[in-house]
């Protein structure tokens, strides 16, 4: 055997020696981002899963994971750019990345092609059929829309989730008036909807509509008792606008039942002991918020002003800094 040969071997195994090291580490930090990800760690996941990737660049599955994670954590620039024109057979779960991305980006006419392409395999999908509706309708093709919406039962509920997909868009590029005007004819068509109430008082509420913030969310209440967003919203408006201590405790407690950790209930609920004279109460808690692992800094404000009404003015002090600091480190 030449010199030249054996010297070509030798590159060869180095060559497929580094190939095997790299399957192996993208493997390890592959199954480790998934960990991170069940696991509801999803900043760790997306590094693991980056880092997997350099290792691996061409894995349609790697990269189809990380744009998974991305796509739970809203990132959908990410998604876009991780899995377009980068896998050449999208499996079921990266068109669905990708439709649903496209479509919270405003690039109707992708989000479209995507659907399409979805409809094809997961045929006869109300749910699909109505968002592909809603996704020609906002890409200025009502035809198209109505065509679509022709494949489905006739019904008011049908046409008020299609409203609800219109809404939901337009409430996603800030287009406030737009997403009223689809949410209220969902509901005129529809009080079966839930969450649609309340994305209206919230909506309503940024209009500084209070009164019709209201209306919405009680009525989400009255359709999901359990929607603890609705119960802090509806919570809030008392506490903030309707003066009333009695009714806003009561939805707080509802929320919070709900949800134990719901940030903005724990602060409401704060409010309202200070206003209701109990600083012992509202210390209290804000100790169990605080305990609960809850680290915005109104938190430690309202503890500051218990502490300060229950004379205690050294810790007191304390909590304001501690406030004082978190505030600063906002953007």
């Amino acid at each position: 055997m030449s010199a030249l040969v054996v010297f070509f071997l030798i590159v060869s195994q180095q060559t497929q020696t580094e190939e095997n090291l790299r399957q192996s580490a993208a493997g390890v930090l592959s199954s480790l981002g998934i960990f991170y990800y069940e696991h509801r760690q999803a900043e760790k996941a997306i590094e693991a899963l980056e880092d997997a990737l350099r290792y691996q660049p061409n894995d349609p599955g790697i990269r189809t994971n990380l744009a998974m994670v991305y796509y739970q954590a809203g990132k959908f620039p990410k998604v876009v750019e991780l899995l377009e024109a980068k896998l050449t057979e999208p499996s079921q779960r990266a068109l669905t990345a990708l439709a649903v991305s496209c479509f919270a980006l405003a690039r109707y006419g992708d989000s479209a092609r995507y659907y399409e392409a979805l409809s094809k395999s997961v045929t006869d999908d109300p749910v699909l059929l109505v968002t592909l509706a809603a996704v020609y309708q906002l890409g200025g093709d009502a035809d198209k829309a109505e065509a679509v919406l022709s494949r489905l039962p006739d019904t008011p509920l049908t046409r008020a989730q299609f409203y609800v997909v219109l809404g939901d868009a337009h409430r996603n590029q800030t287009q406030v008036a737009e997403a009223i005007a689809a949410y209220e004819k969902a509901v005129s068509l529809s009080n079966q909807l839930p969450g649609v109430n309340y994305w209206l008082g919230v909506l309503y509420s940024d209009s500084h509509e209070y009164g019709k913030a209201a209306a919405a969310f009680g009525r989400e209440l009255e359709l999901d008792p359990r929607n603890a967003e609705a119960a802090a919203s509806f919570g809030a408006y008392y506490l903030t606008h309707g003066n009333d201590m009695v009714r806003a405790r009561g939805y707080f407690e509802q929320a919070l039942r709900n949800a134990p950790g719901h940030l903005g209930a724990q602060l409401g609920m704060i409010k309202v002991l200070l206003a209701e004279g109990k600083p012992a109460d509202a210390f209290a808690a804000a100790e169990r918020a605080l305990a609960g692992g809850a680290t915005d800094e109104e938190l430690h404000y309202l503890k500051a002003r218990a502490l300060n009404l229950l004379g205690r003015k050294e810790e007191a002090q304390k909590e304001l800094d501690v406030f004082r600091e978190l505030r600063s480190k906002k953007p």
